[in-house]
């Protein structure tokens, strides 16, 4: 009696011959995608006096299981397959995140999800990102001397109102940004968002965890005014409720490159600062000249901003608030609204043709802001 060169599916034999003698021991190896149950790849088979091999052992598919998926994130198969060859694909959950990272993986002969890139989904899991800087709403207008934002035109716009009025800007669903001075001394502040009417009773308000101040921050002339703070859960984001995208990069020339602008607040409306029950919303432009006179050293860590007939301003409540590029009514899907500025500090009077107030230049902190969220 002779045994056959073959002795289980899907494998292969050596040494290699079509037939083999009684007695004659070989090394069976599963060929690649597949392994024994007890996730080795190789057994030795003898030739039995029956023509018979023994013992036998089955190679099955690898499996790779199914991935542990992040928060909001979801299969697109439902009860896909999860052997060698076969693959799946990831989306998120919402519509107000969009997927950062590979999309579709293959089971690998490793077990590992891989994707075409050669990126595994354990060691490079995608991740969904709160998407920024798009609304469903647009419009146009003249805040000092602006017009009532309607829902959903400005759905980073935040309101903290105790111990003082200010503003802040959502950057993604568990951080905002916001001036130095406006937060500081504050354990915890309660912010509120996805309103235009600052007594909305649907509004969405969001406890703080942490507020953490730039260490430069000098409240003596307010350089380095700006300050991160992170909310103890995730906001829920929605149609008016989206973050705001940061800069890109740090630019070499004007801070709002030469293009108008939106600053937008619940801040004073009148010379008397009357605050606004209603979200405030204005059109400025960049001023590298004269902006007012005053002791306070003004450094490259601020620009000032405001429109020509000295209509439109920001006034004391709008602090911390954004001023974003380009114009609200003038975004895109691919010219997404970034925020440029953060409402610093001013004259003493709102409003002033003569006049104009100061932003802090969010660009100069991209590193910081990267590097605090990550710590944090």
């Amino acid at each position: 009696m002779e045994c056959s060169g073959k002795v289980t599916l899907d494998s292969v034999v050596s040494p290699v011959r079509d037939r083999y003698p009684v007695g004659e021991t070989v090394t069976v190896h599963c060929v690649t995608g597949y392994v024994l149950i007890d996730s080795t790849d190789t057994f030795q088979s003898t030739c039995q006096l029956n023509g018979r091999w023994s013992p036998i052992y089955s190679c099955e598919p690898v499996n790779c299981g199914y991935p542990e998926l992040p928060d909001l994130m979801n299969l697109i198969e439902d009860n896909p397959q999860t052997l060698y060859e076969h693959t799946i694909s990831v989306k998120c959950s919402s519509e107000y995140y969009k997927l950062d990272g590979n999309a579709n993986f293959t089971c690998d002969a490793t077990g590992e999800w891989m994707a075409e890139n050669g990126q595994t989904f354990s060691q490079h899991t995608p991740q969904c990102v709160p998407v920024c800087g798009i609304t469903k709403a647009s419009s146009s207008g003249r805040i000092f001397g602006g017009k009532t934002a309607t829902l959903g035109q400005i759905p980073w716009q935040l309101l903290v109102k105790e111990p003082q009025r200010g503003g802040a800007s959502l950057i993604n669903d568990r951080w905002a940004i916001t001036a130095a001075h406006v937060v500081e001394k504050q354990g915890s502040l309660i912010f509120a968002g996805g309103m235009v009417d600052a007594i909305d009773d649907k509004k969405v308000e969001m406890q703080t965890e942490k507020i953490i101040i730039h260490p430069g921050y000098k409240n003596t002339n307010f350089d380095n005014d700006i300050a991160l703070v992170k909310m103890s859960s995730r906001v829920p984001l929605s149609e008016n409720l989206i973050p705001v995208c940061l800069p890109e990069t740090k630019t070499n020339g004007p801070t709002m490159g030469e293009k108008m602008g939106t600053v937008s607040g619940f801040g004073g409306i009148s010379n008397n600062r009357m605050k606004s029950r209603f979200l405030q919303y204005g059109h400025v432009k960049e001023y590298s000249g004269f902006c007012f006179q005053t002791n306070l050293k003004v450094t490259d860590n601020m620009f000032c901003a405001g429109d020509t007939d000295g209509g439109v301003d920001s006034c004391k409540g709008d602090s911390g608030g954004p001023l974003i590029i380009p114009s609200l009514g003038f975004g895109s899907l691919n010219k997404p609204y970034r925020l440029k500025g953060i409402v610093s500090w001013g004259p003493p009077e709102c409003g002033n043709k003569d006049y104009k107030g100061y932003y802090t230049k969010v660009e100069n902190y991209l590193d910081w802001i990267r590097e605090t969220m990550e710590k944090n």
